[in-house]
């Protein structure tokens, strides 16, 4: 792309310029969609971007500008050059997911808020009586199998589960532009829920939990979750975090069970593209 007049090029990152790409929008997956802001004639990358189609969509928007270059229209840049590929693409709607208050860009550029996520945490030494209790009360029942595979794996269940879309892109943000495992919930060939989740020192998140309309608030939906809380109380996790949008009925009741604390608060944005 030709220079812009904030005098900066914006482009795909050039192979030697991906350890800066990973340090600036660490975590995305390299099927993602990429793009950098680069100083005109200098080569410099100031500012990166990422993130990922799905079906007629684009999601889980990532925009990083170095601390030295912010406030300088870079960030912007890069947003206008995602939003025209997204166009040219024939994209739907473009999402992004910040921490609140969000910027002042998303509005400017057409962004509207669309839904909160709320994360929290559970002490796992200080409630492990109480989990160990409901892993216990939450067995696996005849009929259902589990199985780990990729979270892109399950992506394609956002357009089954067709009353689960408030969540859709959410889904497809992590599925596509984060690495992560997933554990899905079948019954029979089936599959009836599946958990996105992480294992890092010391943390058990699980980021997204969806099923499909037959199966929310079940004994079996409770039983996908229990199966990773389980080896989590003897592996020496000090933490499990998970998260919900507003409007969901059951986790937030489920959080206050285990005196977990709220550790983040985000806002997912959404840009019609269609109109």
């Amino acid at each position: 792309m030709p220079p812009t007049d904030t005098g900066v090029e914006i482009r795909p990152p050039w192979p030697s310029e991906e350890p800066l790409f990973r340090r600036l929008l660490s975590g995305t997956s390299p099927g993602a969609e990429r793009l950098v802001a680069a100083a005109a004639g200098r080569g410099e990358v100031l500012a990166a971007a990422a993130w990922s189609y799905v079906d007629d969509r684009a999601c889980g928007l990532r925009i990083e500008v170095r601390p030295a270059y912010r406030r300088q229209g870079f960030g912007r840049a890069l947003a206008a050059a995602t939003i025209a590929a997204c166009r040219h693409r024939g994209c739907s709607s473009l999402e992004t997911t910040v921490v609140p208050p969000g910027p002042g860009l998303l509005a400017s550029l057409g962004f509207q808020l669309e839904s909160t996520l709320t994360t929290v945490s559970i002490d796992v030494e200080a409630q492990r009586a109480a989990l160990a209790a409901a892993v216990r009360r939450f067995p696996m029942l005849p009929g259902y199998t589990l199985r780990d595979c990729h979270a892109a794996a399950l992506a394609p269940l956002c357009r089954l589960w067709h009353s689960h879309d408030r969540q859709a892109a959410t889904l497809a943000q992590i599925a596509n532009v984060r690495n992560q495992a997933a554990r899905a919930l079948f019954r029979g060939a089936q599959p009836v829920a599946f958990v996105f989740y992480c294992r890092t020192p010391g943390a058990l998140t699980l980021d997204l939990w969806a099923a499909a309309p037959s199966a929310r608030g079940t004994r079996a939906n409770l039983a996908l979750a229990a199966s990773l809380i389980g080896p989590a109380l003897n592996d020496g996790t000090a933490e499990i975090r998970f998260a919900w949008a507003d409007g969901t009925r059951h986790t937030p009741s489920l959080a206050a069970r285990f005196s977990a604390r709220t550790i983040m608060i985000q806002d997912r944005y959404l840009l019609p593209l269609l109109t």
